[in-house]
């Protein structure tokens, strides 16, 4: 629940600034879930457990090193041309909200809940299209 409580309100301004782009089944019931499936199983029950397993004596640098590597995974070729502080905004939520869930997986030994909660954001996000 506090990770949950943590990244919430970093989704809120996306949604806010976002037009409803109204309701697609195959992304809404099929894409998204299975995109955040698989990059829950990429980054917490892989990429994290690598970095714990390098880092063993410091709890919190294997956390801030897959947030920041779960952060540049969202600087796509969508970024291309775009101005920085839309670059950076793009990645400081899923580098931020990776804080929050890597803590969560660290701390109750499960990737469970942060995938539910993954493919319930990108449910969300599904609905919206932001720019031209």
């Amino acid at each position: 629940m506090l990770a949950f409580a943590i990244s919430l309100p970093l989704l809120l301004p996306g949604f806010l600034t976002g037009t409803f782009a109204g309701w697609n089944p195959v992304i809404l019931l099929v894409y998204g879930p299975l995109k955040a499936i698989t990059q829950e199983l990429f980054f917490r029950c892989t990429v994290l457990p690598v970095f714990l397993r390098l880092f063993r004596r410091r709890l919190w640098l294997p956390i801030f090193l897959a947030a920041l590597v779960h952060g540049l995974w969202h600087v796509g070729p969508l970024s291309l041309g775009q101005p920085w502080f839309a670059v950076l905004s793009v990645m400081a939520v899923p580098f931020l909200g990776g804080l929050a869930w890597n803590w969560q997986v660290q701390h109750d030994r499960t990737a469970l809940w942060v995938t539910i909660y993954h493919i319930l954001i990108d449910q969300g996000v599904s609905l919206f299209t932001w720019g031209s």
